[in-house]
């Protein structure tokens, strides 16, 4: 996927990769959004996202992978109690 910046064209996994090495994760949050995230929490999504988008395939984290990432006391959407799996719910989403 390409973004049109002007008249510069730039790949938008390029332009992301760029924003994290320059330090500006903080301009990639919507800012309209009611809660921001607390910096542990922005940066623990960066990682994720950057561990999703590496250019080795192989290692590119499953889905499951990346919500166990996400998962913890301080990720600021979490407030929303979620409905308790049973352990056969949660082998079939993964082995499927």
């Amino acid at each position: 996927m390409c973004v049109l910046f002007g008249a510069l064209q730039m790949n938008l996994v390029d332009w992301f990769k760029g924003m994290v090495a320059n330090r500006r994760g903080d301009e990639l949050v919507d800012p309209l959004i009611d809660v921001q995230p607390s910096q542990r929490s922005l940066k623990r999504a960066l990682l994720v996202c950057l561990r999703c988008i590496d250019l080795d395939v192989a290692k590119r984290p499953k889905m499951g992978q990346i919500v166990h990432m996400l998962e913890a006391d301080d990720f600021p959407f979490r407030s929303v109690s979620l409905p308790m799996l049973s352990s056969s719910m949660i082998y079939k989403t993964k082995h499927m």
